[in-house]
């Protein structure tokens, strides 16, 4: 059985839905293929940045998500563990009227979005939709086949699971993730980094008194992170080692030693004892969450009717919490350039390739950007955690360094320091105009 769309994205993120409303604004039909049967919220925290708060509020969604009771925050304090603060970022110094980042558990972003695809006639999803191969005409991807979930009903015929489906399209975009299958289908050559670091997540009972700014914490082989999430909520991250977990979840019960919950929960009140009441609501690993860190570098993003945008062309290492961000910006891009392929008729790989030329750069600049960060953040030796402490204290004082920083992490700006600039963030160099900063125009 086959049918026929304008667009078929594979996997139902934040990337995938935005692309799909904005291509239903241009009046193209489009079908998103999600594995899973169903939503399944995810039990963590997500800064939507100030580039991602624009694409929102163009596409009219920043108010409907502002009311459904995310965290506004504008400050956020970086302090050494067992010492003082190092550092206050403060939004309020970037252009209006995005001088904010909205911190939130995913599913709010997702139920709005799903609500607002639910409504369009233009999008279907197809839930439990498994993706099987792409199918070709000569070299040309025309459409992918599909494998309908043997758990849930089948999409076309109301009969059990297990069926097969072609959908056919002239693009075919892979939204989906870190092991894209469409990735692995096009035949492009990507580079996996697994950082050796990951996260332990939990999400706490905000304590009473918890102000709105965020705070974070760095030491020697160590970060914590406490960002609210709403009033009543409070989100928490905390680094470990890698190689203690499998890269996907925890541990099995039966590998985890006697005691290991407790000494996590202690080894955090060290650090911030604000938070002991809430955590003493954690007794069991089934609250906390692993959180790996992953690169990926697509050789290319586009081929002959296919292209790959999010984590499926470009993961990086949440320091720069730009991630979801970036793919916001990937579908803004692409479905310009989706466009302007059915107005002329041209769906090749050259067609294709103005939404990788455009976004290729500002990508690798936040990659690299995240990489110096987990250089000198995740560090555990004396110098680089001393110079990692300079640095702030100096970006503390410096306002044309501290706004240079904060416009690339805002996703606002992709001028990386240049040679002189760092020189200057480690004291080495005088900088003249340490208080001079303007916003670029």
């Amino acid at each position: 059985m086959r049918q026929s769309f304008d667009v078929i994205i594979v996997g139902a993120g934040m990337g995938g839905l935005i692309l799909a409303e904005a291509l239903s604004r241009k009046g193209y039909r489009t079908a998103i293929l999600e594995r899973q049967p169903q939503f399944m919220p995810v039990p963590r925290g997500e800064i939507l940045q100030p580039n991602g708060l624009r694409i929102l509020d163009q596409l009219g969604l920043l108010d409907e998500i502002k009311a459904a009771g995310p965290h506004i925050n504008d400050v956020f304090h970086f302090s050494r563990v067992g010492g003082p603060r190092l550092c206050t970022i403060d939004y309020r110094m970037l252009p209006q009227p995005y001088q904010y980042t909205l911190i939130m558990l995913p599913e709010i972003l997702m139920r709005v979005l799903l609500k607002r695809i639910s409504d369009n006639k233009d999008v279907q999803i197809y839930w439990g939709g498994e993706f099987q191969s792409l199918l070709r005409d000569d070299n040309r991807v025309v459409g992918v086949q599909v494998r309908q979930n043997s758990e849930v009903e089948s999409f076309f015929s109301g009969r059990s699971g297990g069926q097969q489906l072609d959908l056919m399209a002239p693009v075919v975009i892979g939204a989906d993730g870190v092991y894209s299958r469409v990735r692995e289908e096009m035949g492009v050559r990507y580079r996996l980094k697994t950082y050796r670091h990951g996260y332990l997540t939990m999400l706490l009972e905000r304590p009473l008194g918890f102000g709105p700014e965020g705070r974070y914490y760095v030491g020697r082989k160590t970060i914590l992170g406490l960002l609210p999430v709403s009033e009543s909520q409070l989100y928490l991250f905390y680094l470990i080692p890698a190689g203690r977990h499998t890269g996907v979840s925890l541990p099995a019960a039966e590998t985890r030693r006697p005691g290991e919950l407790e000494a996590l929960k202690q080894a955090i009140l060290a650090i911030d004892p604000v938070v002991k009441d809430a955590l003493e609501g954690i007794t069991g690993w089934g609250q906390v969450a692993y959180m790996p860190c992953r690169r990926v570098k697509a050789d290319r993003w586009v081929a002959d009717g296919v292209a790959l945008i999010g984590d499926a062309a470009h993961a990086m290492n949440p320091h720069v919490s730009q991630g979801r961000n970036q793919a916001l910006e990937d579908a803004m891009v692409l479905s310009e350039v989706i466009a302007e392929c059915f107005h002329r008729g041209d769906f090749s790989r050259g067609a294709l390739s103005a939404y990788e030329s455009t976004r290729r750069r500002p990508v690798e600049v936040l990659q690299g950007l995240a990489d110096e960060l987990v250089f000198f953040w995740n560090a555990g030796d004396p110098f680089r955690t001393w110079l990692r402490d300079r640095v702030f204290h100096i970006l503390n004082k410096n306002m044309r360094l501290r706004y240079k920083m904060l416009a690339q992490v805002a996703g606002l700006e992709d001028q990386p320091y240049s040679l002189l600039d760092r020189f200057m963030a480690v004291g080495f160099v005088p900088d003249p105009r340490a208080h001079q900063w303007q916003w670029r125009t």
